[in-house]
């Protein structure tokens, strides 16, 4: 008899474990779903494409509008704003120049594309604000900032963007991804 308690008592214990399980697990996925905006509030439309981060365009491109999505591409050049910025459900891929992704695609409205010429209109603004300004727009985003000309590595990352902070905790240069 004291067997077959300690037997059933394992075996709640084993369901048990196996909900933490399965619970974690579901959370885990939401939150990485949160972190990337991947679909809107009522979880049907989706705004962001984190699988798609440093594939070929075109390849992504053909993707997108078999779902439905009209994309534009944005090359790195100048800054100045294309003729149609394109709408809120439109998504712009942003493309290094050898059409590799740069960032995660999401849903929106045009920008310049942030490998050149970076955030210019971001000079003169709080370090802070700037580099939330950053992290909202380039999903999973490095921030490093430091004064004003300060030491860098050497190598390069898609990933990450410098901030040059002045004396009085302002945006000292452009900020650019590297």
């Amino acid at each position: 008899m004291e067997c077959s308690k300690r037997s059933t008592g394992l075996q709640h214990l084993g369901v048990w474990l196996l909900v933490v399980q399965i619970l974690l697990l579901i959370t885990s996925h939401s939150a990485e779903a949160m972190k990337y905006r991947d679909f809107n509030k009522t979880g049907i439309i989706k705004n962001a494409w984190p699988e798609y981060e440093s594939r070929n365009v075109d390849e992504v491109r053909q993707e997108l509008e078999a779902q439905g999505v009209r994309v534009f591409v944005e090359e790195p050049r100048d800054g100045s704003p294309p003729t149609f910025p394109g709408a809120e459900e439109d998504v712009w891929l942003y493309t290094d120049g050898n059409k590799q992704i740069l960032g995660v695609p999401i849903r929106g409205i045009w920008h310049p594309n942030r490998l050149q010429p970076g955030w210019p209109e971001l000079v003169g603004y709080g370090f802070e604000k700037a580099a939330e300004t950053i992290t909202a727009e380039q999903i999973g985003i490095k921030v490093v900032y430091g004064p004003k000309g300060f030491t860098r590595t050497a190598d390069f990352n898609l990933r990450r963007v410098f901030l040059d902070v002045d004396s009085v905790g302002n945006v000292a240069l452009t900020p650019r991804l590297g």
